[in-house]
């Protein structure tokens, strides 16, 4: 599948999600080295947990595009700017 993308080369991350629902016994057995040598990273996007984690690995196997955060504030009146014309 990633071959017929054309990405097969690309970098990869493998993010396991949920982690707030796991015991501490399961989070350990996850976490601990599994000797594959697989590129992990354990979040929750209900807690935040890992999340700091993920976007620092993003941003080191993206070098030349760093993660920038934007706040933007639009009133609902002004949609229109949001429209795909």
């Amino acid at each position: 599948m990633l071959r017929e993308l054309g990405v097969q080369d690309r970098p990869r991350l493998h993010v396991l999600n949920k982690m707030d629902r796991l015991s501490e016994e399961d989070k350990r057995a996850l976490t601990e080295p599994n000797g594959h040598g697989q590129n992990n990273v354990f979040t929750s996007a209900v807690t935040g947990e890992g999340l700091k984690d993920l976007l620092a690995r993003i941003d080191s196997a993206m070098p030349v595009d760093p993660i920038v955060k934007l706040r933007l504030r639009m009133p609902l009146a002004d949609g229109r700017h949001l429209s795909n014309r």
